[in-house]
């Protein structure tokens, strides 16, 4: 019986170490390096849980929860790609809303497939964007092109705040911007 136990607590262990794996590798194998809501979804739901590697309940859970976080982001991907969507109008449409995973609704889909197709033409006929400030008045022109098409599809975005600033969504879309760019 002692010895079932001992096997049993490291395995828990054991798990609770493939577990910390699982949290510093997901980000980078499962979600690309340009899918930040969804990295930003994964880092808070990992970080929430703490784990006593001595412990292999603690462990166990921990494994379990991880597991649970990363299903809910794979099933969240795999709903963008079943109705139809592209990577990049995916991650739109994750920066649209803000956060992920979401409800896929109909005017978020509209609204991420009509602001990635004017992102990338955009992009591709812009010109030499090796001056910072082209880059700079492009990214501010596609902002506003962005609010406006939100607001055409009925998916108003979170308005900028008393002092201007963007919404988190735009921030969004200004970082990942910067992969394109």
């Amino acid at each position: 019986m002692e010895r079932r136990i001992h096997v049993l607590n490291e395995a828990g262990l054991f798990m609770g170490q493939l577990a910390l794996r699982m949290k510093r590798d997901a980000i980078r194998d499962i979600i690309d390096d340009d899918d930040l809501v969804l990295q930003d979804y994964l880092v808070e739901e990992c970080r929430e849980l703490e784990i006593d590697q001595d412990d292999a309940k603690s462990c166990l859970d921990y494994a379990r929860h991880i597991l649970d976080v990363l299903e809910k982001a794979n099933d969240h991907i795999y709903m963008g790609i079943k109705l139809g969507l592209s990577k990049e109008e995916r991650q739109i449409a994750d920066m649209l809303w803000g956060v992920a995973p979401h409800k896929w609704t109909e005017e978020l889909v509209r609204a991420a497939k009509e602001v990635t197709k004017m992102i990338m033409h955009r992009i591709r006929n812009h010109g030499n964007l090796n001056d910072e400030k082209r880059q700079v008045e492009l990214v501010r022109s596609i902002l506003k092109e962005v609010e406006r098409i939100c607001d055409e599809c009925n998916f108003p975005l979170s308005k900028r705040d008393e002092k201007n600033n963007p919404g988190m969504e735009l921030l969004y879309i200004v970082e990942w911007l910067e992969y394109k760019i």
